[in-house]
């Protein structure tokens, strides 16, 4: 069995300490937390023939 381990409860400046002890123990993988940082306005669309935002406004935060 292979297990990983999560550091969304480890602040940032530890990570690389905690990774290089997680190595040490035999830990399979590290899990990052993910945060989607969105301007507060947006405009136009990173993607050709398209006028809209992929995120529209209307999508809960």
């Amino acid at each position: 069995m292979r297990f990983g381990l999560p550091l969304s409860a480890v602040s940032w400046n530890h990570w690389g300490t905690v990774a290089q002890e997680a190595e040490r123990l035999g830990f399979e993988s590290l899990w990052l937390p993910e945060h989607l940082v969105l301007p507060v306005a947006m405009t136009g669309s990173p993607q050709t023939g398209h006028s809209e935002p992929p995120i529209t406004a209307d999508v809960p935060a």
